[in-house]
């Protein structure tokens, strides 16, 4: 799952918080893993600027917090771009350690 953005801290919210669509997006994987079964779940995304949170760890919070088990879910944090959240995944999807 990719990851959309994450807003930056600011003045009335000093956290970084995860967009409408980002989080929508952990919360339809979480209930597809609730009707599924355990499965694996690939969270993409980077951090937009130093000093930010990678939407991957985000995303992957929000997943725990639904009733994903942490073993469950893999990360990659380097992608800054579409093209970068295939590529990057890709390379982990295709590691021995994935099967």
């Amino acid at each position: 799952m990719f990851s959309e953005r994450v807003e930056p801290p600011h003045f009335e919210r000093p956290y970084s918080l995860a967009s409408e669509n980002t989080y929508e997006r952990c919360l339809y994987t979480a209930c597809i893993y609730s009707r599924c079964g355990p499965l694996p779940v690939l969270v993409s995304g980077g951090s937009a600027a130093a000093g930010f949170p990678a939407g991957a760890l985000m995303m992957r919070d929000i997943l725990l917090r639904n009733g994903i088990a942490e073993s469950m879910v893999w990360t990659e944090e380097l992608s800054r771009s579409t093209r970068e959240n295939a590529l990057y995944s890709a390379g982990i999807l295709r590691s021995p350690q994935f099967f």
